[in-house]
C-alpha cells in the first residue's frame, strides 16, 4: 500500500492507494462523507481491489489533513472540486471511477455536474442532489421517531429554553434516537451514533459547511442544488442507499431518475452505511455493475 501527503489548494491531505495502480482495471477514487470524515471506513470494501486499484482520499478538514485560510475559501464546493483534481493529477488518474459516500456524493455530483473529464463511471451512495432533498428526507425521518424526540427536534430548531445550546439532553437524546435509527442502525460497534454525533459536532469544517448535525443544518450548503444539472451527466451511475437511510430510498430515486444513464440499488438491512451494515452486498453489486458497464 502506497501513501502520500499531496498538497491542494489550502493545505495538505493524505491518500494511499490500495491495491497496484499499475495493474488492470481503472483506479476508483473514494470521496469520504462528513464533511470531515475519513477513507478508513472503506476498509470494508478492501475485496474491489481485487479488480483495479482503490485510490482513498482523506480530504481537506479530516483528521489527517493540514490547512490554513479563511474558511469561506477554505470550506466551499469549488476549493474540494479543486481538491479532487489535484489528487488525480499527483496519482496520475487519467480515468477514474469515483465512489462518492454522503456528503462524498455530493461533492461527486457536483464535480461531474462541472464537466468533469476522465470520469468513466460513479457510484454515488447514501446521498442527494441538493441541500433542499437533504432537508426534505431528515423531516421525513424525524416524523418517525418517537413523539418526545420529534418534540426536542422541534424546541432544538426553535431555540427554545428546555433543549438551549449544544448540550441539551432532550435534544441528545432525541439526536441519538435518530442516528442509531438512521445513520448507524446496523454498523458494528458500541456507541456508534454518540460517536458520529459527537465528532460531527466539534469537527471544524462539517460545522462550517453542514451545520450542528444532520438535524439542524443549517450551514453554507443549504443553497447547494444539482437537480437540474443532473440530466447533463451522461456518465453511467449506481445510485445506493440503504432502506432505513436518513437519506431515503425517495431522496435516491430522484438522483437516479435525473441521471440519463442512473441506476438505483436499495439495500434492505442498511441506514446510511451499507458499506459497513452489508460490506459483502455492496461489494458484489458494486463490482457486477462495473463488469456489467465495461468499466
Amino acid at each position: 500500500m502506497s501513501s502520500r501527503s499531496i498538497e491542494v489548494p489550502g493545505g495538505t491531505v493524505r491518500s494511499w492507494v490500495v491495491g497496484d495502480l499499475d495493474g488492470p482495471g481503472t483506479p476508483m477514487l473514494f470521496l469520504h462523507g462528513g464533511p470531515g470524515g475519513s477513507c478508513r471506513g472503506f476498509d470494508s470494501l478492501h475485496r474491489l481491489a481485487e479488480d483495479r486499484p482503490l485510490v482513498m482520499l482523506d480530504q481537506l478538514g479530516s483528521p489527517s489533513s493540514n490547512w490554513s485560510g479563511e474558511p469561506d475559501e477554505l470550506w466551499s464546493i469549488e476549493r474540494f472540486c479543486e481538491e479532487v483534481d489535484v489528487v488525480r493529477s499527483a496519482w496520475g488518474l487519467d480515468e477514474v471511477v469515483l465512489f462518492g459516500h454522503s456528503w462524498g456524493g455530493w461533492l461527486a455530483s457536483d464535480y461531474l455536474c462541472r464537466g468533469a473529464v476522465g470520469v468513466t463511471a460513479a457510484v454515488l451512495a447514501d446521498t442527494a442532489a441538493s441541500f433542499d432533498s437533504f432537508a426534505a428526507s431528515i423531516d421525513r425521518r424525524v416524523a418517525e421517531l418517537s413523539s418526545s424526540a420529534q418534540h426536542a427536534v422541534a424546541a432544538f430548531r426553535a431555540g427554545t429554553e428546555d433543549v438551549s445550546g449544544d448540550t441539551g439532553e432532550r435534544y441528545r437524546d432525541a439526536a441519538l434516537e435518530f442516528y442509531d435509527s438512521f445513520v448507524v442502525r446496523n454498523v458494528p460497534g458500541n456507541d456508534m451514533a454518540a460517536g458520529v454525533f459527537d465528532r460531527q459536532r466539534s469537527t471544524e469544517v462539517f460545522r462550517h459547511m453542514q451545520g450542528h448535525d444532520e438535524l439542524h443544518a443549517d450551514g453554507s450548503l443549504r443553497t447547494w442544488d444539482r437537480r437540474r444539472d443532473l440530466a447533463s451527466v451522461t456518465t453511467p451511475s449506481l445510485v445506493i442507499v440503504g432502506r432505513h437511510d436518513h437519506m431515503d430510498p425517495a431522496t435516491a430515486a430522484e438522483i437516479a431518475d435525473a441521471l440519463p444513464n442512473g441506476e438505483l440499488v436499495v439495500f434492505e438491512d442498511s441506514s446510511h452505511c451499507p458499506h459497513l451494515e452489508q460490506p459483502d452486498d455492496v461489494v458484489d453489486h458494486v463490482a457486477a455493475w462495473l463488469a456489467e458497464n465495461g468499466r
